[in-house]
């Protein structure tokens, strides 16, 4: 697994993209940040393998249908557990945004 993290601003939200390539392995993913921040909304990409086919690939829950098409995304709330870590289960051969807000600011969804 490799993450990266971006943000555009010191009171903006904070964007993890964590990518398992590996392709029979999945597993718990923590998130550890430097300072306490809100909670976070979840949105993964996934697919049974690489070179998987578009309508094998999942884009938060949604998949593509015979013409290309995809539905609206969902994502899921990942609240900062006691430790103010963010824990979520990555698939194999899956893509992962976390987006985590500042600590005054919640997701609703």
């Amino acid at each position: 697994m490799k993450a990266y993290a971006a943000s555009t601003c010191s009171g903006c939200a904070d964007k993890i993209f964590v990518l398992n390539k590996d392709l029979a392995a999945s597993g718990e993913v923590r998130v550890h940040l430097s300072a306490p921040m809100g909670d976070a909304s979840l949105l993964l990409l996934d697919a049974p393998k690489l070179d998987s086919l578009a309508e094998e690939v999942h884009y938060g829950g949604a998949q593509f249908d015979e013409n290309a098409n995809i539905g609206a995304p969902k994502e899921t709330v990942v609240k900062p557990g006691s430790d103010g870590d963010y824990v979520f289960t990555l698939p194999n051969a899956a893509v992962a945004l976390l987006t985590v807000q500042p600590a005054e600011q919640t997701v609703t969804h």
